[in-house]
């Protein structure tokens, strides 16, 4: 008989055999002896609180064991394709040796074209690099058979079913070597080590099916008739056909400047540049698994996400390694670019983290579609200039950086090349390194510990994503204006930020599409989709509601989120949280193009995560110890909920001190009195709702003080200089009211009279 089980255990009873199968067997009624087979399926740690609980999904075997499903374990059987059309595929990195797998399945023969060497040569040219510090502009840590996910972390994060079948990309890594646990881990990894073996393999397996794959073929030029792409002409002269599958990675620079000059269409496309940010690996143990012991015997070396916002921008992880080690990633000489990676036993001392912050496009000036790849590439270049023209990476300990101070020492570090000390704070450019600084200090404080000397900045982190796009139809794949091409994966700008993409494209079409408005004459607060779309109208929960179900009907985790009451009890609001990347963002109905920040973002910062009645709320699916406070419902206790009021706070913390330290908003006070002979008295004040728009974007709102409360007690905004606002309210007699005034460089104060 076949039991399946969900269980949430102990460390130790999860990680011995027998103390497993005794726990199991009390779950189901049986004597341990009693169980055939134990078939684990899903394996999860949740570390969110002490102590660090274990989830197993498990099919328990009671009687009989017949083995494995052979459906389940059945390898993809690839046809002989020797004989069939051909497929350019450009790149051997994971994008372009899954086309090509893709390819055979579907009866075409791919050639696949790559720059660089085969696996094992890389390894020896890696060995050299960090021994000379010499780079080959061909066979790099980019560039060569893998890409640059060969010798990078090997993690396999998403099981979002939104890209596409990832558990066939999954059991794709396993057919060809990869361990069991990548099929069952909720993080799964194969390691560096590891990763080497299983491209071999995918290799194989394309040349035994009839494929191709040519090792130092570096493509030079595209053969165009008008807008139609007959082939790549490599730089040996030879020329492979269209179909092209263009799957170079994110560091082909020379590639994209071909394709700019060959008058492909390319867009600029925003980044995040940083640094590699290294501690103890036994740091991030006791921090992550909140014990002075660490991990203990049971648990793996720790992992950890970060973020936070520091004013309009991410300042977040990115690709941590635990027990790994960082690594020259420069793709050709005169740059200085590291990133991480971690053997699969994840056995080193040290643990390492990009730690960047976004760079999007309007902050970049000019109109080149290379100037996001020029902005990242003038970084790398002052940084291997200020270390001498050498791979000696310039480091400064994470406390000095943030007093913005020189290291006079530096701790051991796992960069093989070595480190030496010198101003990463004026290295990177000033609004980053400002960034980076507050929001080091903000991991500080919600991660005790995280912000030590013992950690070491390496700089610098640059290659997180492509900086360009090369657009293509959404129907087709194919480039939006040369047929034959079809851009692929990283290196076409669309392997990251298709999530926040999504969220943005559905917000910014779904008020037309189902032909909902704000309105607060529907029938009832808690709408459902279907009634909003009947009346065509739906207050701040109905809207709520309809965006949950249309990011989820999408893929797109999101949950219901609100307060019962802001700080000032000005009335209540709700609004959306999505799921990207491992974190929760916020953003509401009519908000298209931003996370993390709206209207009410101001009211946010000051809600009171100890009184329910002012705090910030969102839905659980599961029980949660806590209740979502609906309102509309006030003694109901049904909806799992969990208190965020904090991670709101610190996001606006983190945003009024970005806009403070960099002096472009000024302070501006709204007063209202009874009427204007009585301004400045203190019982004449009065507690009305005020809205601040600049033109037709609302900007916030808030309460005015009362006669009761302190005159320092005031309404208060940080508006952006030079800016004209509108104030609006209603007055005595219920009539619209508002004030007009034009923010300058001084902290200004605005009346408002309610006669």
């Amino acid at each position: 008989m076949k039991h399946t089980l969900q269980l949430r255990l102990a460390p130790a009873v999860a990680g011995e055999e027998d103390a497993l199968r005794a726990e199991v067997a009390r779950q189901i009624g049986c004597a341990p002896g009693d169980i055939a087979h134990i078939d684990l399926r899903r394996r999860s740690i949740d570390a969110r609180r002490r102590p660090v609980m274990v989830n197993l999904g498990l099919d328990v075997y009671v009687g009989e064991y017949q083995g494995p499903d052979a459906a389940a374990t059945a390898r993809i059987e690839y046809p002989d394709v020797s004989s069939a059309r051909p497929v350019t595929v450009v790149g051997a990195g994971p994008a372009g040796l899954f086309a090509a797998l893709e390819l055979i399945e579907l009866g075409l023969k791919p050639i696949v074209l790559e720059r660089g060497k085969d696996v094992d040569s890389r390894r020896r040219d890696q060995a050299d690099l960090c021994r000379t510090g010499v780079v080959d502009p061909d066979s790099n840590y980019c560039f060569g058979e893998g890409g640059a996910g060969a010798y990078s972390d090997g993690k396999l994060y998403t099981r979002s079913v939104k890209r596409g079948p990832v558990d066939k990309v999954l059991r794709i890594f396993h057919d060809h070597g990869a361990d069991d646990s990548v099929l069952i881990d909720a993080h799964p990894h194969i390691g560096t080590d590891r990763l080497p073996v299983i491209i071999k393999a995918m290799r194989e397996t394309i040349i035994a099916a009839g494929g191709e794959v040519h090792f130092g073929m570096r493509v030079t030029g595209l053969r165009l008739d008008g807008n139609r792409l007959d082939g790549v002409v490599t730089a040996d002269g030879h020329m492979y056909p269209a179909p092209v599958i263009l799957a170079t990675g994110h560091s082909a620079r020379d590639t994209y400047r071909m394709l700019c000059e060959s008058g492909v269409l390319l867009e600029p496309k925003g980044i995040a540049v940083g640094v590699r940010l290294e501690h103890p690996q036994q740091l991030i143990d006791r921090i992550q698994y909140h014990s002075p012991e660490g991990r203990g015997r049971y648990l793996p070396p720790a992992e950890y996400s970060m973020l936070t916002r520091v004013g309009d921008k991410a300042v977040y992880s990115f690709c941590m390694c635990p027990g790994g080690v960082i690594v020259p990633a420069a793709s050709a000489p005169g740059e200085m670019v590291v990133n991480g990676m971690s053997p699969s036993n994840r056995g080193t001392r040290w643990a390492n983290s990009g730690m960047v912050v976004e760079i999007l496009t309007e902050d970049v000036p000019g109109e080149s579609p290379l100037r996001m790849l020029d902005y990242q590439a003038a970084i790398e270049q002052r940084f291997y200039q200020a270390a001498g023209c050498t791979l000696v990476a310039p480091a400064q300990r994470m406390t000095d950086f943030v007093a913005s101070r020189v290291s006079r020492d530096l701790p051991r570090s796992s960069y093989a090349p070595g480190v030496q000390p010198l101003p990463i704070h004026q290295l990177l450019p000033a609004p980053v390194a400002t960034r980076l600084q507050q929001g080091f200090r903000q991991f500080g404080r919600t991660a005790h510990g995280f912000l030590t000397s013992d950690a070491i900045l390496v700089g610098d982190e640059t290659r997180t994503s492509a900086p360009v796009r090369i657009p293509r139809d959404r129907e087709t794949l194919t480039h939006v204006s040369v047929s034959g091409l079809y851009p692929c994966g990283e290196g076409a700008g669309y392997a990251g930020g298709i999530v926040r993409a999504a969220i943005d494209s559905i917000n910014r079409h779904i008020a037309a599409d189902v032909a909902v408005e704000y309105n607060t004459a529907r029938e009832k607060t808690n709408q459902s989709p279907s009634e909003s779309m009947r009346q065509h109208m739906a207050s701040c929960t109905g809207l709520s509601v309809l965006l949950v179900d249309a990011l989820r009907a999408a893929g797109i985790p999101a949950r219901f989120a609100g307060t019962p009451a802001w700080h000032d009890d000005r009335g209540n609001h709700s609004w959306v949280e999505v799921w990207i990347d491992g974190r929760w963002h916020f953003t509401e109905y009519y908000f298209p193009g931003r996370l993390d920040y709206a209207w009410f973002f101001a009211d946010a910062g000051q809600a009171s995560p100890d009184d329910r009645a002012h705090g910030i709320f969102a839905v659980s699916f599961r029980p949660a110890g806590d209740w979502f406070p609906m309102v509309w419902s006030e003694d109901s206790r049904e909806v799992h909920g969990v208190n965020v009021t904090q991670r709101y706070r610190d996001l606006y913390a983190a945003y009024a001190d970005d806009l403070a330290e960099r002096g472009r908003h000024a302070t501006v006070t709204f007063m209202m009195y009874d009427k204007a002979a009585h301004a400045g008295r203190s019982d004449a004040r009065v507690a009305a709702n005020v809205d601040v728009f600049c033109g037709s974007e609302q900007m916030g709102g808030g309460r005015t003080a009362g006669p009761r409360q302190d005159m320092n007690d005031a309404l208060r905004f940080l508006l952006e200089k030079g800016k004209t606002y509108t104030f609006r309210y209603e007055n005595s007699r219920g009539e619209a009211a508002q004030v007009t005034a034009e923010v300058g460089d001084a902290p200004l104060t605005v009346t408002g009279y309610m006669e």
